[in-house]
């Protein structure tokens, strides 16, 4: 699990799990109802998503290598495909809603860190 900050240290996430394989993120969060006991997950290396056999909307942000937000995608329903965002290398996603308007923002820096 990690820990996501904003540059000020803010806390933007507390529990991400990283989806960092093959079958990891194949799965993703298909054919699930929630993302159970954390905040959501963490695709890498990524630069596209499909929301294909999805039950939720979710919110998704993309970022490169340095881990500065390329696009965000809020709401993005099932049955979607998001193309490709290129020089993307993480997507975190997290139901729809938990991006709020001011919480993150295209060229902001995150930070990561186990927990």
């Amino acid at each position: 699990m990690i820990r996501v900050t904003g540059r000020d240290g803010a806390l933007i996430f507390g529990r991400i799990r990283e989806c960092d394989t093959f079958l990891k993120r194949l799965a993703g969060l298909m054919f699930r109802s929630g993302v159970g006991e954390c905040d959501g997950i963490m695709l890498w290396p990524c630069s596209s998503i499909h929301m294909f056999f999805m039950k939720m909307s979710l919110d998704c942000i993309f970022l490169d290598r340095e881990r500065r937000v390329l696009k965000i995608l809020k709401d993005f329903k099932p049955w979607r495909v998001s193309g490709i965002v290129a020089e993307s290398h993480y997507v975190i996603e997290v139901p729809a809603g938990h991006c709020g308007s001011n919480m993150i923002a295209e060229g902001e820096t995150l930070n990561f860190e186990n927990c």
